[in-house]
This record gives structure tokens, sequence and C-alpha cells, in this order.
């Protein structure tokens, strides 16, 4: 329910607004690739480590006007041993973005924030056995900044850093996933 909630809210929102549509409003979708970075936290022991990966992400969105847009995402953010267990990252947000352009309109600053909904899958090596579920879902607050280089009126390469919570296995391992992406959209 709050994962609905958070979802009609966005859009509630972007109804909202819809009377400040101006000449640059419209839906766009887009990818990208990246670096991710998990801190990987185990609260019963104290210890805390750090891992990367390769991610991407699939977004798509609704631009009301040169400073507010909606966008929704789903990421894949790779896979991160801990040895000896492994977890794969992956899930789906909606957030409100704010744009800020430069003069002369080509380059835009962007902060967003959402809910994301962020799935932790776990694998042992052979023989091994989880004693507490294997996948578990986190839905939090996220947020991201970057900056967007429109490159014609239909071309943007994007450039962004995405920050998502997650808690996995009941809590034996908690932190925050990090993605550097670069990436394209496409302005219908």
């Amino acid at each position: 329910m709050l994962k609905f909630s958070a979802i009609a809210c966005v859009f509630l929102f972007g109804a909202l607004v819809q009377h400040s549509i101006a000449a640059d409003n419209g839906a766009y979708v887009g990818v990208g690739a990246g670096s991710s970075t998990a801190s990987i936290a185990t609260p019963a022991t104290g210890l805390s480590n750090t891992y990367s990966s390769t991610g991407v992400t699939l977004f798509g969105g609704y631009q009301f006007n040169k400073n507010l847009a909606v966008e929704g995402e789903y990421f894949d953010l790779g896979s991160f041993t801990d040895s000896p267990l492994t977890m794969k990252a992956t899930g789906y947000g909606a957030s409100g973005v704010g744009l800020i352009p430069l003069e002369g309109g080509k380059i835009s600053f962007f902060g967003k924030i959402g809910l994301a909904s962020v799935t932790i899958a776990g694998s042992l090596p052979p023989g091994g056995v989880f004693l507490v579920p294997s996948s578990e879902t986190k839905t939090a607050v996220f947020w991201g900044l970057g900056m967007n280089y429109d490159m014609t009126s239909k071309a943007t390469l994007r450039l962004a850093f995405n920050s998502y919570e997650y808690s996995a296995f009941t809590g034996f391992r908690t932190g925050r996933i990090g993605f550097l992406s670069v990436g394209g959209m496409y302005h219908f």
C-alpha cells in the first residue's frame, strides 16, 4: 500500500502543476549504465565493507516545464560479494525532479527525491544454507543529482548519481548503494 500511495502522490503532484506547462514539456524515456558501489554493514558484528559492481537503469518521465518533471525508473545495480554471500540488487522507483537550466538552455542541473523499492536477492556457494529469507525488499526514500546536456531538441545526454537504501536477510546486512551512470534520453 505504501508503494501505491507514494506513486499516486507523485502523479497527483504532477497533475496539480500541469497548469504551468511551457514549451519545454513532454514525455521522455532513457537508459543509463555505470558503476554502483554498495556499503554493506553487518550490525551484529559492527563490520562494514564497500564493494563495486556495474549497473543499468531504464527510466521515463514527463517534464511539465523547464523546472519540474516526474520520473519512474527500473534499475539493476549489479551483484556484490560479501564472502561467502553474494547479493544482487534490483528495484524500481518514482520521483519528483527539479531542474535548473543554465542560460542558453542546453545544460541543466537536476535533483530528485522519491521512493524506491530495492530488492536484495542473496545466494551462497554450493552447500550453503540460508537461515533467514534469501530475498528481501525495502521501500525507502532515495535521492539523486545530475546534469543533462541537450544535444538536439529530441536527444539528451545525462550524467546522474542516485543513492538507494537497502536492508537484507532480516537486517543482517544493511547499507546504501550509490549508482553513478551515463546515459541518454529521447524526448517525444
